[in-house]
């Protein structure tokens, strides 16, 4: 299967009570939910109609070309009667993936919504989130793969998680005539599920078997970093959750979110941040993303601290010189300080506009 090259900076995003959902989905099936769920932005407040083109499905899900049509009409039938089992204290709540499918016949999409009560399992996550990149996920063959994944990736920086085996089939969504034999299971699902981890994502695993006598009752997860991991870094998004979700929620892309994260003091980003937020709270910003990401280039505070202060703490070892790239930036930004005067007149737009124009000429845009 062909993967686009964009799936390679799309991200999933979902509740941890939501990764441990019960159900059970085919593989083309768990590939179109997830697709979905990439497609749900951090500022989302609802969920939207989101079009997907025939020649996508074609790329991600494992169909031949002819009755390709066809073939996804009835994946998607079947998707529309599927339902996944939230564990409550004292129940299990059942609810749809999906509120509508449309197929448009021959205008080669179709459009998709979410039910709205997935609302608080895919929409404005502030804390118990997992995210990871789709394109981990939708080169995995078998369901149990995909899943097991998710369980996994959840733990990563714990670096193991333990399942009561009956629990961890319930998650699955395994019935109890399915693999009654654990060694069936173990083949089947574990082995095949540690071999396209250890070759497909970022993430490998060993497991230990835990018995109640001779019969297996737990399974011991161990997690580790896989070599074949993200071209693109990730440790951000796992170390520093609370600011990547504060980022998100002014819609800046993830390859943005990376850029600021890596290249700023966190104080730094919360501050204009600030100020970004209250100018768009009176009505001054009508590009959200592109009015935060400027201001975090650009330092909108009124007292600038130095903005290399991440690189200096990076290169202290570096006594006999300045890096080369402290320099350029300094004088970046003694060329944006020496047009300040002029600027300080002038809303926030308008600075933009302007110093956007700078950025043009200095090569930054």
């Amino acid at each position: 299967m062909s993967l686009d090259k964009t799936n390679n900076k799309m991200l999933v995003t979902k509740s941890n009570e939501l990764i441990e959902a019960s159900y059970k989905l085919t593989t083309n099936e768990q590939r179109i939910i997830l697709m979905l769920a990439a497609k749900v932005q951090p500022e989302d407040q609802e969920f939207k109609r989101y079009r997907i083109q025939v020649s996508e499905f074609v790329k991600i899900l494992d169909l031949k070309s002819k009755g390709v049509h066809n073939d996804i009409q009835e994946i998607i039938k079947g998707l529309m009667k599927k339902t996944f089992g939230i564990r409550k204290e004292k129940s299990i709540l059942y609810l749809p993936w999906l509120a509508s499918a449309e197929y448009f016949v021959g205008q080669g999409y179709m459009e998709l919504e979410f039910s709205p009560k997935l609302k608080p399992y895919l929409l404005q996550l502030k804390e118990r989130f997992t995210t990871y990149r789709l394109h981990n996920v939708m080169q995995l063959r078998s369901v149990y793969s995909i899943r097991i994944y998710e369980l996994l990736k959840q733990y990563a920086q714990i670096g193991s998680r333990l399942f009561e085996l009956d629990d961890l089939k319930f998650v699955l969504g395994i019935e109890k005539n399915e693999y009654q034999k654990y060694g069936h299971f173990k083949a089947k699902v574990l082995k095949v599920a540690q071999k396209e981890l250890q070759e497909k994502t970022d993430i490998a695993f060993d497991f230990e078997e835990i018995k109640n006598g001779r019969k297996v009752a737990k399974l011991n997860f161990i997690i580790r970093k896989n070599g074949k991991s993200d071209s693109l870094e990730t440790s951000f998004i796992e170390d520093e959750p609370g600011l990547i979700a504060r980022l998100r929620e002014f819609g800046l892309t993830e390859i943005q979110i990376d850029h600021i994260v890596k290249n700023y003091d966190e104080s730094y980003i919360l501050e204009n941040l600030e100020i970004v937020e209250k100018d768009y709270k009176a009505g001054k910003v009508k590009n959200l993303t592109g009015y935060t990401y400027t201001a975090l280039e650009q330092d909108f505070r009124k007292d600038k601290a130095p903005i290399e202060k991440k690189y200096e703490q990076k290169d202290k070892k570096h006594n006999n010189g300045v890096p080369d790239h402290i320099l350029e930036q300094k004088e970046k930004q003694k060329e944006l300080d020496n047009h300040e005067e002029t600027l300080q007149e002038e809303s926030y737009e308008e600075k933009i506009k302007r110093r956007d124009e700078l950025l043009v000429a200095l090569g930054e845009k």
